[in-house]
């Protein structure tokens, strides 16, 4: 990776994320010039992104080249054959934030995340589906701390290609990791 590899990525908050990303395989620009920070990221892209993550980590060197027509088919198989996720999954969605953060913490072994943060269970109030294992766990290591002083996690909302490459770093690297303390919600007066 060199400055101004990609012409959309400069000093941004995520660049760091971004060229590490980039550097270590587990992501790429959507064109040779362009990162595209604010676009989505289908799931196709997350499973490919959490095999070479599981890859990695069990040291099994998967060769994911298969010469098959759908690029994602190599991946595909690999996490349904580790667990990683099901055969009912459509690659061509676009992934949401809870779906990400799920697949990844299926990829990966809990014990490798050594707790940064002290998140209590149900401080979370937007966090309750499949994903909130991974989520909680996720928010302790300091791999995600929240889009607002409440650690707002908005499992729901599309993830940008710039948070998927915060988000991979902090989990790759635990020197990325940052502090998280949440702000209690406010209670309604009603």
């Amino acid at each position: 990776y060199t400055d101004g590899q990609f012409s959309d990525v400069s000093s941004e908050w995520f660049s760091n994320s971004v060229r590490q990303a980039y550097e270590i395989g587990l992501m790429f620009g959507n064109s040779p010039n362009t990162f595209n920070p604010a676009g989505n990221i289908d799931n196709a892209a997350v499973i490919a992104i959490a095999a070479r993550l599981h890859s990695t980590y069990k040291s099994d060197d998967e060769n994911f080249d298969s010469g098959s027509s759908n690029w994602y088919e190599p991946y595909m198989n690999y996490a349904i054959n580790n667990g990683i996720c099901d055969s009912n999954i459509n690659p061509n969605d676009i992934s949401t934030r809870g779906f990400f953060v799920g697949i990844l913490g299926n990829a990966i072994d809990d014990s490798i995340l050594k707790q940064k943060n002290i998140i209590d269970n149900g401080a979370l109030s937007d966090v309750s589906g499949w994903y909130s294992n991974a989520v909680y766990t996720f928010y302790r290591a300091g791999i995600l701390c929240g889009n607002d002083k409440y650690g707002t996690f908005a499992p729901d909302s599309p993830i940008t290609r710039a948070e998927v490459a915060a988000i991979v770093i902090r989990l790759v690297k635990p020197t990325e990791r940052v502090e998280t303390v949440l702000v209690a919600r406010p209670t309604s007066t009603y």
